[in-house]
């Protein structure tokens, strides 16, 4: 039920935030995940898998695949970045990904004013 609920949470999430993009583009909705979070990434069930490369994020997960470099591409976003801390604020939300340990973070979505998590993920 929780792994259910993670998923409706996370399409809810693109969703909304793809409805709230500008028209804008360019370098403001390009993503550049720090070096430490890197690689493969899962949940605590292994159903949502999160992918991060020098300029992406690919979220997949029961058939569905979320590519956030195309998905986001019309939406302005704002990135802070830290040896910790991996945060990408939209018009309407954001994703809070905090460092635990070299193998283990915590995810945080909000959208709309709704937080949800935080959800562990692991290193695969």
């Amino acid at each position: 039920m929780k792994r259910l609920f993670v998923i409706v949470g996370i399409v809810f999430l693109s969703i909304t935030l793809v409805g709230c993009g500008s028209s804008g583009g360019g370098s403001s909705s390009k993503f550049n995940p720090p070096a430490w979070i890197h690689g493969e990434w899962s949940d605590e069930f292994g159903m949502n898998h999160y992918t991060f490369t020098s300029d992406n994020i690919v979220l997949t997960g029961d058939g569905v695949s979320v590519n956030f470099k195309e998905v986001y591409k019309n939406v302005s976003i704002k990135e802070t970045k830290s040896d910790t801390l991996y945060k990408i604020n939209f018009p309407d939300g954001e994703y809070i990904y905090e460092k635990d340990t070299d193998s283990t973070l915590n995810l945080t979505i909000t959208a709309s004013g709704i937080t949800v998590g935080p959800f562990p993920l692991i290193k695969k």
